[in-house]
């Protein structure tokens, strides 16, 4: 079949990797959101699908979007049998969606209809969820609210975080897509209607939610550590400086009001809503990410004092 595949961050690469090694079908096309200019010096930022494609010597098309006519008219020329659309960023219209002969298909890592949008597994790692799914949709004109065609549970664990569930997840979603065009090639495809009475919607992240509020519960804490890690990262302010928990523990949840955001002893343990949790690495602003044992060779604080 002639595939065109559509993917803009890391976790889009093992999928387009296992299609580019199935002999039985062909890559027409691969897309990915244009570049951007990053830094102080004015950097030009490519996505990581870009720089596979430049590292493998594979053509690529960056449309600012695909509401142009032109554009469109460029994809249908290309004539494909279907689309793989894997963490793409830019809206498919109704005019892309119903050019393949198949259809346009995505890898979303949750459950679905629970935690549709851009953040599914974020968001189910803040909100404790101990399994989630990914599925495979035909896409259509809502936000995630295609017809299911796979579907894979997994576990989420304590000592998971974002980055390990994201190359979960990724590999698991690079799987079923395959499993997916094996099905469409032979006519085996069934469709799953999703309940949409039941949908949930994972909204992005914003950069105001990595700043740890310490009124809030141990586990909460611990979940948005896991859940931002690799992404904005949480962090906290002492003395005017910037400071990323990229990892804690849970001391204790004994509910103590008197010490939420209180360093509470020599281990820069820190009160809670209902306990105390302690970080097991960190990072200062323009310093690589440290054990605490060694962050705290290094670093002054006062028991008693308050963190933001």
């Amino acid at each position: 079949m002639r595939i065109i595949f559509m993917g803009t961050s890391d976790f889009a690469i093992p999928a387009l990797e296992k299609i580019l090694c199935d002999n039985e079908h062909q890559l027409i096309a691969l897309y990915t959101k244009e570049p951007s200019i990053a830094g102080r010096g004015n950097k030009i930022q490519y996505s990581a699908i870009h720089n596979f494609a430049i590292n493998n010597n594979i053509k690529i098309s960056t449309p600012k979007t695909l509401k142009d006519s032109h554009i469109q008219e460029e994809f249908k020329n290309l004539k494909p049998d279907l689309a793989v659309i894997v963490s793409y960023g830019l809206i498919l219209p109704k005019e892309i969606l119903k050019i393949p002969k198949y259809g346009c298909f995505n890898i979303h890592p949750s459950n679905l209809p629970f935690y549709r949008g851009s953040a599914p597994l974020q968001r189910s790692i803040m909100n404790d969820e101990k399994d989630s799914a990914v599925c495979i949709i035909k896409m259509d004109s809502g936000v995630d609210s295609g017809d299911i065609v796979n579907r894979k549970k997994f576990i989420i664990k304590d000592d998971d975080n974002f980055l390990t569930i994201s190359k979960k997840t990724s590999e698991i979603g690079a799987e079923l897509i395959m499993k997916t065009i094996k099905e469409i090639n032979y006519g085996k495809l069934e469709f799953e209607s999703q309940d949409h009475q039941k949908s949930t919607y994972a909204n992005k992240i914003e950069k105001n939610e990595s700043l740890i509020d310490f009124n809030k519960s141990c586990r909460e804490i611990f979940n948005k550590v896991r859940a931002l890690r690799g992404n904005l990262d949480a962090h906290m302010i002492y003395n005017n400086e910037k400071i990323k928990i990229l990892e804690c523990q849970i001391v204790e949840t004994t509910p103590n009001h008197d010490y939420v955001g209180i360093i509470v002893d020599n281990e820069f343990s820190i009160g809670c809503g209902n306990g105390i949790i302690k970080p097991k690495i960190v990072q200062k602003a323009g310093k690589k990410p440290i054990f605490l044992k060694d962050f705290l060779n290094g670093f002054k604080f006062i028991i008693g004092e308050k963190v933001q």
